[in-house]
């Protein structure tokens, strides 16, 4: 009878070991499946005027993360071209106000220099300071991984106006005719005091 007790008294210790043991593996693996928002995400929504995040999928953790990383890049520059489409504008009505004749094929070339398009190529050539400041990392069932990341904009304002402004009259070049490159100075010259008007706001504080 002793004998019987004694069993029965080692196969619970063991099962109640066995249940505490579990308990504590599921607590700490991470599933995705339970989680609203990433922490990286939670992040980019507090600062969306200078945050993006991403994320990506693959069996391979760092190219994973490099898409994430690239989604995100996408996301911050597609807020940055409508700043873009903003300080076109601006340059090309300084443009006509400073030219003597207002040519309907001048007004033709502006239009192509103020398209979504044409900004959007302006903000891809154009994203430094971006810097990686979170990474949420999960393991699928199938094994692959699901990273998302949070970016910032944590680079200087003039800096970035002054390179907008240097992409952007490179590409105006290609679309306007020989003789009203004498303009471009003050295209030039209005887009970057525009833009960098707007990342300012953007920043929320003075110029860097």
């Amino acid at each position: 009878m002793n004998k019987t007790l004694c069993m029965i008294a080692i196969a619970t210790l063991a099962l109640s070991m066995g249940s505490c043991g579990g308990s504590k593996n599921a607590a700490s693996m991470k599933n995705e499946s339970l989680v609203e928002m990433t922490i990286s995400q939670q992040m980019a929504e507090d600062r969306p005027a200078t945050r993006a995040w991403g994320e990506g999928t693959n069996f391979n953790q760092s190219f994973a993360k490099t898409y994430a990383e690239t989604q995100a890049r996408a996301a911050f520059a597609r807020m940055l071209s409508s700043k873009v489409t903003t300080a076109s504008r601006q340059a090309n009505d300084a443009a006509q106000q400073y030219s003597s004749d207002g040519k309907k094929g001048q007004q033709a070339n502006d239009q192509g220099t103020t398209s979504d398009a044409f900004a959007q190529q302006i903000a891809d050539s154009t994203l430094p300071g971006l810097v990686v400041i979170k990474t949420d990392t999960y393991r699928l069932k199938d094994g692959q991984y699901h990273v998302y990341v949070c970016i910032e904009w944590q680079g200087s304002v003039k800096e970035m106006a002054a390179e907008l402004a240097d992409n952007y009259s490179a590409r105006v070049k290609q679309l306007i005719p020989d003789e009203d490159r004498a303009k471009m100075e003050v295209r030039h010259e209005e887009f970057r005091k525009s833009v960098e008007q707007q990342l300012n706001r953007m920043r929320g504080g003075s110029a860097e």
